[in-house]
């Protein structure tokens, strides 16, 4: 009884507790008449409220649906008022993007710029820069044409000419366990292996040995470990891109046996211009030892080679080959005339780029090849109407025994070409070299162009760093042109010098150079020349893996690089005009060389230097 009672009162409660309570009944509004204007009717108010949306007439830009009051808007815009650029339109007016095989920079503020997909180049992404697969003829010597690579896979035959893209390089590695290099690269963590290498690579790994079943299983299992590491997406595209040969590699005859007897060799590559490659020096010198991550930066240089040559193309613009592959003695000098295009076209010109290649006579890498073995400046010049050849428009250092191109912007000296005539121009070198160089000038579309060039301090053939250096350069008027609307400062300075003191300044140590444009000081600073790795990377074209100290920094430059122009903006210190003054010191103070050898390589400083004046494009 007394439980009856409890589980009463429980559902009383209970009931208490979670009844709704009682709904909320809210009456209709009553439109009083003294708040409606006399005369008005619903219709009436319906037409006001769909006017008031209809006010700025979808600005022009499409149709008002009287109806609703929305805007049915032209193809180029959209919005609820027809105000915003649609998907691919771009600017004020909206007009449509150009790019075929990019994405555009669209909307009101967007330039209509195309940034291309991979493989495409152009002002309209319309420039296809894949290479064509080569018909022959074929060869296996380090140059020659690879023909239809081939061999046997766990999923059936891989066949490079059905794996060609024309965007792609390929890189081999065997195991040989004769050679002690070869076991430590097959030995060592494949993650390292995909955090140097560029994403357009293939990966074949095979091995000589008896046991070739087991060295590949065991090479399988640790690449898969390190792809597991990565996203979805990256583990995805290198699991198309490493591949296993299935048989003892040199049991199967065709192109890679043909190759491997030709080159006596467990590691080559095939470049983007599908011609085999001997790698260069794979010695990791963080580890002291040959390493899988420089085994990576290989295709770096295959990269660079195809950035250079399709520069042309890409920025559709005019190429003129000056030296096509030109052999030059110790000392010696070349020259080219060309005729330049015509002073209406440079001025409707914004860009200025110099393709250069080094070459090995035989094509053959390393110190027992054809390449010159230690880096050796060569520089590029562009002559006057009286034969005097000491404009500089280009400098560049090749690598230790190997081959190297590059793509040098020199776009702010474009007014040291002169008109459009016939205009020679000079390589030279310090050492034995084989050089390619041609001129690239295109529309980059820029607002602007550099219009006028005064020269500055020029050196170029060096000039002894010492305290006369450092204190006694002379000072330059400057005066702006009149059209002028930007002024930089435009400076190529690099130290050298490594055996004749004891610092080996001027390679080698801290030093500053100061141009004082009126009461404002402009500096750039050569900090820690001598550090091991700054010069390791790859992506700002530094040829990879070559055969001597390759990484270590230099004073403003790098064995196997480019030397790029410090570019300084000083249109507010010039104004009008300006007196200009140089001086440079090490440490705050005027370097004092310490020789020790005076028939050593003593410290130097070549230099060119410029102001560069920028004014509006010709349409």
């Amino acid at each position: 009884m007394r439980s009856a009672v409890i589980l009463l009162v429980c559902a009383v409660l209970c009931s208490a507790c979670f009844d709704p309570p009682p709904p909320i009944i809210e009456e209709p509004d009553v439109i009083d008449a003294s708040d409606t204007v006399a005369g008005d009717t619903t219709e009436e108010v319906n037409e006001e409220v769909v006017e008031s949306l209809c006010v700025t007439d979808c600005n022009g830009h499409g149709v008002c649906d009287e109806s609703t009051g929305l805007c049915e808007c032209s193809a180029a815009w959209t919005g609820s008022d027809c105000s915003v650029c649609a998907p691919d339109y771009f600017g004020p007016e909206c007009g449509s993007c150009a790019c075929v095989n990019g994405a555009c920079e669209d909307g009101l503020e967007g330039s209509g710029a195309c940034t291309c997909a991979d493989g495409w180049a152009g002002a309209t992404c319309a420039v296809d820069l894949a290479v064509p697969w080569s018909d022959g003829p074929y060869g296996a010597n380090d140059g020659d044409v690879a023909g239809d690579v081939s061999f046997p896979t766990e999923s059936g035959a891989f066949s490079l000419a059905q794996a060609w893209t024309g965007q792609d390089s390929v890189l081999f590695l065997f195991h040989y366990p004769v050679a002690p290099e070869s076991a430590t690269l097959w030995g060592d963590d494949p993650k390292d292996l995909f955090a140097t290498l560029p994403l357009n690579t293939h990966i074949v790994f095979g091995s000589f040995d008896d046991n070739h079943e087991t060295d590949v299983a065991s090479m399988r299992s640790r690449v898969t470990s390190a792809l597991n590491q990565m996203s979805a997406q990256l583990r995805a595209h290198w699991e198309e891109r490493v591949h296993y040969v299935s048989e003892k590699v040199g049991s199967f005859d065709g192109p890679l046996d043909e190759r491997i007897n030709a080159s006596s060799s467990y590691k080559f590559g095939v470049d983007r211009y599908q011609r085999w490659r001997s790698l260069g020096a794979l010695y990791d010198t963080s580890v002291q030892t040959s390493s899988l991550s420089f085994f990576g930066h290989e295709p770096w240089g295959y990269n660079g080679e195809h950035e250079a040559r399709s520069a042309a193309a890409a920025r559709e613009g005019v190429s003129l080959t000056l030296f096509d592959k030109v052999g030059l003695s110790p000392s010696e000098s070349a020259q080219a005339t060309v005729t330049l295009p015509s002073q209406a076209q440079l001025d409707a010109l914004d860009s200025l780029a110099i393709e250069a290649h080094v070459h090995c006579t035989d094509d053959k890498e390393g110190p027992t090849g054809g390449c010159i073995s230690v880096p050796n400046t060569v520089q590029l010049y562009v002559c006057d109407a009286d034969g005097t050849c000491e404009v500089e428009l280009a400098r560049w250092v090749t690598p230790y025994a190997r081959s190297g191109s590059w793509l040098i912007d020199a776009s702010p000296l474009l007014p040291l070409l002169g008109s459009g005539e016939d205009t020679t121009f000079e390589v030279r070198s310090e050492h034995a070299v084989w050089v390619e160089i041609r001129l690239v000038l295109a529309n980059l579309r820029r607002d602007e162009r550099p219009v006028a060039a005064t020269p500055l301090w020029n050196h170029t053939q060096g000039q002894g760093f010492d305290v006369a250096y450092c204190t006694e350069q002379p000072s330059v008027d400057v005066v702006a042109p009149e059209d002028a609307t930007r002024a930089e400062l435009v400076t190529r300075i690099t130290g050298h010098g490594e055996t004749g003191t004891v610092d080996g300044c001027a390679a080698a140590c801290s030093h500053a150079h100061h141009v004082g444009v009126g009461e404002t000081v402009f500096t750039q600073v050569f900090e820690d020349p001598g550090e091991p790795d700054p010069c390791l990377d790859l992506e700002s074209g530094v040829t990879p893996n070559q055969f001597g100290l390759w990484t270590q920094w230099r004073a403003g430059w790098c064995s196997g690089g480019q030397v790029t122009l410090h570019r300084q903006d000083i249109t507010e210190a010039l104004g009008e005009g300006q007196t200009l003054t140089y001086a440079a010191d090490r440490e705050g103070e005027p370097y004092v060389a310490f020789t020790v050898d005076p028939e050593g390589s003593m410290p130097s400083i070549k230099m060119a230097s410029w102001v560069v004046f920028y004014g509006p494009k010709a349409n």
